[in-house]
């Protein structure tokens, strides 16, 4: 909104499967839908929501108790915004006559949050000579780096914000996007996802495996459910001293009804 009036608007129709769903998730779903389609104006900045569903105010402080709270939840990861309710009272459509200005002059200031975040990326392109000459060129001459292009300052690879190998924020990713209680320390996969969909740098999968593996709270908390873990690891059988000391039956089934010869 500018000048408390909309610049934009934004509609989709619902799927079968949300016109069956509650309230709650339809405004979970247009939250979400929304952010993701002008997610380049919004990413880096901090911007205000409005609703008028009350349970959504506390959004980021409530308890996830159903899957659908967590799979949109995710969908927020990354963002920095606030959740303003707006009440049903006041919620109605504009008159004519709230549209008159009262007075010719007005003075107006606009304020612009800036992400630390976003400023600390752009200063890994001036950390070395390396990271300078990649960015210098691909501001000149983007026709010869195919998939590379700078938006307001920031080097993206194929509309991904690029990320130097030897860079410090990837453990700072890693925190945001593993260990925070919003991502309730999620396995390498669904945390890769999250990663992916934002950031690029090479050997990302790798190194976050690393990262969840020597994740303290993960190794007290987790246990391996892959084979052989899951069934624990293969024991050796002591042998027996003396005859008759272990017996076992085998329950042999599905013989057949008629007696067969083999010669």
């Amino acid at each position: 909104m500018q000048n408390n009036h909309p610049i934009c608007y934004f509609s989709k129709k619902f799927c079968p499967k949300l016109l069956l769903a509650s309230t709650y998730v339809w405004e979970l779903h247009a939250i979400t839908v929304a952010i993701k389609k002008w997610y380049t104006c919004l990413l880096g900045r901090k911007f205000i929501i409005h609703t008028d569903q009350r349970s959504l105010w506390k959004l980021a402080t409530q308890v996830m108790q159903t899957p659908e709270q967590r799979y949109y939840l995710c969908k927020l990861l990354g963002y920095t915004y606030e959740i303003v309710y707006k009440r049903r009272a006041p919620n109605r459509v504009v008159d004519a006559l709230s549209k008159i200005n009262e007075s010719s002059s007005q003075m107006m200031g606009i304020r612009i949050p800036q992400c630390k975040l976003v400023t600390k990326i752009q200063e890994t392109y001036n950390s070395g000579s390396a990271p300078r000459q990649l960015y210098q060129q691909v501001l000149c001459c983007p026709e010869e780096y195919p998939g590379f292009k700078v938006v307001k300052g920031i080097l993206l690879y194929h509309n991904k914000i690029f990320i130097l190998d030897q860079s410090p924020l990837k453990q700072v990713f890693f925190e945001e996007f593993h260990a925070t209680p919003m991502a309730s320390h999620a396995g390498i996969h669904r945390t890769y996802g999250w990663l992916s969909d934002n950031f690029y740098w090479k050997e990302m999968k790798k190194d976050l495996a690393k990262f969840v593996k020597d994740c303290v709270v993960c190794q007290q908390i987790k246990f391996p459910t892959q084979l052989p873990y899951v069934y624990g690891l293969l024991q050796p059988i002591s042998p027996h001293m003396t005859i008759w000391e272990d017996i076992s039956l085998n329950f042999v089934t599905e013989l057949p009804s008629k007696l067969i010869l083999w010669f």
